[in-house]
C-alpha cells in the first residue's frame, strides 16, 4: 500500500488531485506515502538545513549538549540526527502516522527522543528549551510565521536561538505559474494577497519586532529541487551520482547565504537569538 501511495505520489495529476483532499486525508496519505526520513533528497535538504543549524549552536552554546523543542518533527528527519549528537529532543507532531514511523526509526538506529502527539498552538508545555526548531513546519504565510514566532518565544530561554524554515514567495509564484494560476500569482508578486508571502527581509522583521536578533537568513534549494517539485527542472539529488551530490551540496551552502539569493529558492532559513 505504502509503495503505490510513494508511486501515485510521483505523478503531478496526482498530486495535484490530492492537494484538494481535506487537510485530515491528505496529511495521512503524505504520512504514510512518503517517509521523509527515508527519503535520500530529503536527507540531502537536512544536511543544508543541519550545517547552518550546527554553526549557530557553536557560536551560541559552543559544545554543550542542548534541550531542543522540533515543532512539526514528522518522519523524525530533523529531531533523530540531533539525538544522535546527543542533543535532548522533545519533538511534536500532530500526525499520528508519522509519528508512529518516527519511533520505529529512532528505535532502529538506537537513540532517544520523546516523540508526542499534540498541536503546539493550542497545548501548554511546562518547561522552556535552548533551542526551538520549526522546518518546513508551515507554508509560511505572515499570519503563519506570527504564529509561529508567537508560540516559540514562549517556550524559548533568553539567549537561546530560533529556528524557521518556509516556503518563499518566490517558490509560491512559480507554483502558481505552473499550475497556470496567473491571477494568484500577480497577487502574491505584488504582496496584495490576504495570506500574504514574505520576502526574506520581512521574515527578518517580523523577527526583530518580536524581539529577535537575525543572526542568518539563508536559501534552500536554490539550484535544485525534489522530483514532485514546481522546481523539477532543476537538478534532483538522489538521481545523481555521490560525486555530483556532494558538489551539489556545495554549492547549495554557497549560495545559501547570499543575500539576493536567499528569497530565491523553494525555502527560507532564518536563525535568530532571543534577546532580553
Amino acid at each position: 500500500m505504502s509503495r503505490f501511495l510513494y508511486w501515485l505520489s510521483q505523478r503531478r495529476l496526482a498530486t495535484l488531485a490530492v492537494a484538494l483532499l481535506p487537510d485530515g486525508v491528505r496529511s495521512r496519505l503524505w504520512a504514510i506515502g512518503y517517509d521523509m526520513y527515508d527519503s535520500p533528497t530529503e536527507q540531502f535538504y537536512w544536511s543544508v538545513y543541519l550545517e547552518h543549524i550546527r554553526r549557530a549552536i557553536q557560536s551560541n552554546y559552543g559544545d554543550q549538549k542542548l534541550r531542543i523543542l522540533i515543532i512539526g518533527c514528522g518522519h523524525g528527519r530533523d529531531s533523530i540526527p540531533l539525538a544522535k549528537l546527543g542533543h535532548q529532543i522533545l519533538a511534536v507532531d500532530k500526525n499520528k502516522e508519522a509519528l508512529n514511523r518516527a519511533e520505529n526509526h529512532a528505535r532502529r538506529e538506537g537513540v532517544t527522543v520523546d516523540f508526542r502527539r499534540m498541536d503546539i498552538f493550542s497545548t501548554e508545555l511546562s518547561e522552556v528549551f535552548d533551542a526551538i526548531l520549526a522546518i518546513e513546519t508551515l507554508p509560511g504565510t505572515l499570519c503563519e510565521i506570527e504564529k509561529l514566532i508567537q508560540v516559540a518565544t514562549k517556550y524559548l530561554k533568553i539567549g537561546g536561538f530560533l529556528a524557521i524554515a518556509v516556503y518563499t514567495r518566490y517558490y509560491q509564484i512559480v507554483s502558481c505559474l505552473k499550475r497556470a494560476d496567473y491571477a494568484t500569482a500577480e497577487k502574491i508578486a505584488n504582496g496584495s494577497d490576504q495570506t500574504k508571502w514574505l520576502h526574506p527581509a520581512d521574515l527578518e522583521q517580523r523577527l526583530i519586532s518580536h524581539g529577535y536578533t537575525v543572526l542568518e537568513l539563508a536559501g534552500i534549494g536554490t539550484v535544485s529541487a525534489p522530483r514532485i517539485d514546481w522546481f523539477n527542472d532543476l537538478p534532483v539529488p538522489e538521481q545523481l551520482a555521490k560525486d555530483q551530490q556532494k558538489k551539489l551540496l556545495q554549492i547549495e551552502l554557497s549560495l545559501s547565504s547570499v543575500n539576493e539569493i536567499s528569497g530565491c529558492g523553494r525555502r527560507m532559513l532564518a536563525l535568530a537569538r532571543k534577546e532580553p
